[in-house]
């Protein structure tokens, strides 16, 4: 359901993609020598929309890895026999608990955050490869 309820966002950044190349120099040079224009979606359009879509993807992830999390440790998420890093905190929720025994909830936090951070990582990376001009320059 989490994937379901964030494809505006996708379809919002390939739309805006796709207008800002239909204007780009080599389109209108590859349409004035007669490239057909499914050729053109295939050889120039489809290869350039790669690197957004890989991001987007790989930031999605790290969003619903967090909101499946924050959903699970309000008890809205999976079910109590399924393990979830959110439920696992949301067990350690009384005083007495996050005083005397922090290994039941310290760790599942960390996991949360090793993974959102790898995560985001692996997709900056991605969009430093994938797309030259946005890298950073130092």
């Amino acid at each position: 359901m989490i994937g379901l309820l964030g494809w505006p966002i996708t379809a919002r950044l390939v739309r805006g993609q796709l207008l800002s190349l239909r204007e780009a120099e080599f389109i209108t040079a590859a349409r004035v020598i007669g490239v057909p224009d499914r050729a053109i979606a295939i050889r120039h359009l489809l290869p350039n929309l790669v690197g957004p879509l890989t991001v987007v993807a790989t930031f999605g992830a790290a969003t619903a890895i967090l909101l499946e999390a924050a959903l699970s440790f309000l008890g809205l998420g999976v079910r109590p026999p399924v393990p979830s890093l959110g439920e696992m905190i949301n067990a350690a929720k009384a005083p007495s608990t996050l005083q005397g025994l922090p290994w039941v909830w310290i760790p599942p936090g960390v996991v949360i955050a090793f993974i959102v951070l790898a995560v985001n990582f692996a997709g900056d990376g991605l969009r430093d490869a994938l797309d030259p001009r946005s890298a950073r320059r130092s």
